[in-house]
């Protein structure tokens, strides 16, 4: 009798522990998946992020060489002003 009792709990422990175990598994292998999602969503934002950088960088070096060629334009126009 207490073998059988044994035996039906050792049963019943082996069916709740492949239930923990096929639960984890799927915990796991859907936040693998996340995590996979969001890693490529983070990298698509730093592309974003750094093609914006290089456009307004480029931007800004093209507004440094206009303001440079005002400046040096002015130079030159205010010596010839003071030269006549």
């Amino acid at each position: 009798m207490q073998s059988r009792t044994q035996d039906t709990q050792v049963r019943t422990l082996q069916s709740r522990l492949s239930t923990t175990e096929n639960s984890l598994t799927h915990v796991v292998r859907e936040f693998n998946v996340e995590q996979e999602m969001l890693s490529e969503k983070v990298r698509k934002e730093l592309d974003d992020v750094a093609q914006e950088t290089a456009k307004l960088r480029s931007q800004l070096e093209r507004k440094n060489k206009e303001s440079l060629y005002i400046k040096v334009s002015s130079y030159r126009f205010s010596i010839l002003l003071v030269g006549h």
